[in-house]
């Protein structure tokens, strides 16, 4: 496993003072949260089941990202 080496003690605090710094990805309500309607959930589960290299590990196209991302 490797470790991170620093050469004094600022060095690893100015990283975590970057690292505290950085935007947090909040799922859930807030003043951007939209309900999503249950007609469209529902036709993207059938669009995704429809297409088993997005979520298909075995799938022979699963690694595949180019065509994954045409998909999406």
């Amino acid at each position: 496993m490797d470790s991170l080496s620093f050469s004094s003690e600022s060095d690893e605090d100015n990283l975590f003072a970057e690292h505290k710094k950085e935007k947090k990805i909040v799922f859930g309500p807030g003043e951007n949260f939209r309900k999503i309607p249950e007609s469209t959930l529902a036709l993207l589960v059938k669009k995704v089941e429809e297409n088993p290299c997005l979520w298909e590990i075995d799938h022979t196209d699963y690694k595949d990202t180019v065509k994954n991302d045409r998909i999406w």
